[in-house]
């Protein structure tokens, strides 16, 4: 893929994304969720979606479920300075909730959920030690 490629699948997968994080952001109003608090979710899917996910290559919302170990091992924990091993469980509530959402819209299908669920409940504990190890190095 060339650069006026690359850029093209960019822009038509941030557009795809906008509309996904729309459709996230109604679904929690609807919940009866703070404002802070669906703000906090929105800005952790803007850094998954379009900060990680169009990072290196151009990867749709569709294959996030299957990339969260890679983005907590070789970027969020390594590349964000803010991270904690509070932000690690933060994220992981926002990328689990906002995939129940593309769910439940028939974005996802049930074992690309399964396996986000699967992954974020038994890499967490490896994440939180990575971190507390990066810390240290720190």
């Amino acid at each position: 893929m060339n650069n006026g490629e690359r850029e093209a699948a960019c822009k038509k997968i941030r557009s795809d994304n906008e509309e996904c994080l729309s459709d996230f952001k109604w679904d929690l109003v609807d919940q009866g969720l703070m404002e802070k608090t669906i703000s906090r979710h929105l800005n952790n899917l803007d850094l998954f979606l379009n900060k990680f996910m169009l990072g290196e290559e151009a990867k749709a919302m569709e294959e996030g479920p299957y990339l969260v170990d890679d983005f907590y091992k070789n970027y969020f924990i390594h590349k964000c300075d803010w991270a904690t091993g509070g932000s690690i469980k933060s994220t992981s509530e926002s990328l689990k909730k906002f995939y129940m959402c593309m769910f439940n819209n028939g974005r996802i299908e049930t074992e690309d959920y399964m396996e986000l669920s699967k992954t974020i409940k038994d890499k967490m504990p490896e994440w939180q030690a990575e971190y507390e190890q990066t810390k240290e190095g720190k």
